[in-house]
This record gives structure tokens, C-alpha cells and sequence, in this order.
């Protein structure tokens, strides 16, 4: 959904802010020259779909003047019928080795990774292991009664079940150094979450939760048997071919060449810092998967292939189920929340999308299934570094293509 919800005062959080104008160097790219200085290219091959030439030269010079005036920093690619025709990387994954985001850097997903543990759910349901309509306290114990027994595994899904931000909780912040392992981190989320209160009755309104996804992780481990961690990466991940995607860990975020770090600057008046050390020891069920942007092209295709789940369930994974009246985009005719992503109409055209934010973390993942268009918008400078070239893509993707 649309990063809308009040900040909070956690590096944790969907929040995605804008740091300070700081210089950095500026490097484009196209798949046919990645990793290059050259200038911006349209990133189209002599075997491309036919693409409307506005899109690609719009999207050059937005991106472009972005960069230069280092406003965004991350990696853009549009895919149109298996065929990249737009790609382009800008700013630096690493400043301290100098090195330049390129079109297979790894970032950051924040929340767009909430769609892997709705798959996951979904997929479990699938198979006849897990009952959208039960109550958690059928798969999970721990729960006070009155959430145990009311709160179901469809209102979890579609941040109806009253449950609020364990990730911008004071204990977390207060314990997180304490977790040196998947499961450690998993299970002292979920300790937590145990004892917060609902925020509203469940069923009564979308209130878009982490604290619920994180639950939904410890859900598809109770229906599993198995570790949420390794069911995403062997269900999801190398069933879809996303070889370069994973839950990474803090230290590997850190040392790993391939992986983007994340700047912000908390004040918005002074440098953007580099903010790894301070994220979780890894991601949770809610968000901060990695990945990079051919990966997500990889994942809508095994997605709307219908390779991850039958063709009924992957409906009832991306059809639209709760209208989001604060979350709506001012250019979408419509949104609404499905399970783990939302859907959305713009100027007539289906548009199927998540995305993530938080400190120097930004994401978003566009799927027209009607179109055979994928956009992937990722980030190192936060969410809102993103917006306008989602727009614009957006824009012109849905009134160019038909």
C-alpha cells in the first residue's frame, strides 16, 4: 500500500523520509552497459516489444535530472511481454568503496516483501493447511482469548484484525541487539506481539500492521513445520528463479559488494548517513527482503504464470478485498488491498502493486497484468525519492499501453 501512515520514530517502520541534498556521483545505465559512466541510454534492445518512444525518453530525462540533482539514488526497470525496456541505475550502493548502484544491485524491499508471506499463506492454503477463516488461535498459541478466538487469518492478510507496529515499539528497540538469529528475532517479535492490545475490534477497519504480517510469518511456520525463513526461499524464491533474493542478514548487508546501503538523514538538513548498522539482524515477515529488479520481473511472471500458486488462488491473492480510502493514490481511480498487495485502477488500466518504505529504504513493485508490463522502483534514499518517476511511469504505462 501507499506509504502513507503517520511517521514514527523507528528505523524499523513503513516511514519512508527524505534526507538532505548531499553530492554524490551520478551513474546511469542500461542492461546492454551496466556498470558504465555513459549517459542514460533508452535501455530498449532491437528485439523489444514496440514500446511508445514518449515513455522511454520521459523517463530518461526524469530520471536523469533526479540524479544529477541527487535526489534519487537506486535502480528503475520496466519490462513490457519478457523484453526490459527501460533500465537505468543512479547514485551509490556504497559511498565509503565508491561504488555505483547498477541495474543488478540488491536493495532493500521494506514492505513490498509483505507479498511473499501472503504467498506464502496463500500457498499453504492451497494446500489445504491453512484456513483463511479460522481464528489465529487454531494455528498459534499465546494469544489472550479475545484475539485468539476472533481475530482470522483473512483480516491478518488484509490489516483488518486490529493489530498495530510491533516494529515501533520501545521494546523492540530495547531487545533487537539481543537477536542473533532468524529464529531469535522471530520468536522475540512475537513475544511481543502477544502482549500488545488491539488497536480497534477485529474486522472493524484497516489499520495497516506489521505486527500482523509478523504473525502470518509465525503462522505459515506453525502450518509448515518448518521455518518461515526457508518456506519464502524454497517456495518462493527458487520456485520463481530469484536467484540474487533473499533475507539477508544485517552483517551481510553490510559486507556484501552486491547490496545497496541505505542513507538517511534524520533531520532532512544535513547529509544522509549510512543507516545498516542500525537495521534488525535480519528481515521479518512484514518486510526487508532483498532483491534487485530483474529478480521482481522474475517473480510477476512465475506469479501471473501462475507457477507459485493454480490459477483460483492467484486470484484470491491479488484481487482487491478491502478499500483503502487514506491510502489511495491521488492518480489511482481506485485502490484496494488484496492479500499482501493492492489493486488499483489508473486510467482504466488494472495495476497490481506493493510497496516499502522506511529509513533510506524504498520499494515499489507495479504489475499490469492486462498490459504484460512490470515496473520495479528501488531505492536507497527512502521512499519518497521514488514518487515522482512512480508517477510518471505509471501515467504513461497506463495511457501509452493498450
Amino acid at each position: 500500500m501507499k506509504d502513507s501512515s503517520p511517521p514514527a520514530a523507528s528505523l524499523f517502520t513503513r516511514r519512508a523520509a527524505l534526507g538532505a541534498l548531499s553530492a554524490t556521483p551520478l551513474m546511469m545505465s542500461t542492461l546492454a552497459g551496466c556498470g558504465s559512466r555513459a549517459a542514460l541510454a533508452d535501455g530498449a534492445t532491437s528485439s523489444s516489444a514496440p514500446v511508445p518512444p514518449d515513455l522511454k525518453r520521459k523517463l530518461n530525462a526524469l530520471v536523469r535530472q533526479l540524479g544529477e540533482s541527487n535526489l534519487l539514488s537506486g535502480a528503475i526497470l520496466v519490462d513490457y511481454n519478457g523484453r526490459t525496456v527501460f533500465a537505468a541505475a543512479t547514485g551509490m550502493a556504497d559511498r565509503q568503496q565508491t561504488r555505483p548502484n547498477q541495474h543488478d544491485t540488491i536493495f532493500a524491499l521494506g514492505s513490498t516483501s509483505k507479498s511473499f508471506t501472503a504467498l506464502a499463506v496463500t500457498q499453504l492454503a492451497e494446500r489445504g493447511k491453512i484456513d483463511f477463516h479460522a481464528p489465529l488461535g487454531k494455528y498459534l498459541g499465546g494469544f489472550p482469548a479475545s484475539i485468539a478466538g476472533t481475530v482470522t487469518i483473512n483480516q491478518l492478510l488484509t490489516h483488518t484484525s486490529g493489530m498495530g507496529d510491533v516494529l515501533g515499539s520501545s521494546q523492540v528497540r530495547r531487545e533487537r541487539q539481543s537477536w542473533h538469529s532468524p529464529e531469535q528475532e522471530l520468536n522475540g517479535l512475537m513475544s511481543i506481539i502477544r502482549t500488545m492490545p488491539l488497536i480497534s475490534a477485529p474486522g472493524a477497519q484497516f489499520n495497516y500492521s506489521n505486527s500482523g504480517y509478523i504473525t502470518l510469518g509465525a503462522v505459515v511456520e506453525a502450518a509448515s513445520g518448518g521455518s518461515y525463513y526457508d518456506y519464502v526461499r524454497t517456495n518462493i524464491f527458487r520456485a520463481a528463479a530469484m536467484t540474487s533474493t533473499d533475507f539477508y542478514t544485517r552483517h551481510q548487508a553490510m559486507t556484501d559488494p552486491r547490496i545497496s546501503h541505505p542513507y538517511f538523514s534524520p533531520t532532512g538538513s544535513e547529509p544522509r548517513q549510512d543507516v545498516t548498522a542500525g537495521l534488525l539482524y535480519i528481515g521479518s515477515p512484514a518486510g526487508d527482503a532483498y532483491s534487485n529488479a530483474a529478480d521482481l520481473v522474475r517473480y510477476r511472471q512465475a506469479l501471473f504464470g501462475n507457477r507459485l500458486l493454480n490459477p483460483s488462488f492467484t486470484q484470491v491473492l491479488t484481487t482487491g478485498k478491502i478499500h483503502q480510502p487514506r491510502a489511495t493514490v491521488p492518480w489511482h481511480q481506485s485502490d484496494s488491498y488484496a492479500y499482501g498487495l493492492s489493486d488499483a485502477r489508473i486510467n482504466g488500466k488494472r495495476l497490481v502493486w506493493h510497496n516499502g518504505g522506511a529509513m533510506g529504504i524504498g520499494s515499489e513493485l507495479d504489475m499490469f497484468p492486462d498490459l504484460g508490463v512490470t515496473a520495479v522502483h528501488l531505492s536507497n534514499y527512502g521512499y519518497q525519492a521514488l514518487t515522482p518517476v512512480i508517477k510518471e511511469t505509471q501515467e504513461l504505462i497506463s495511457g501509452l499501453l493498450s
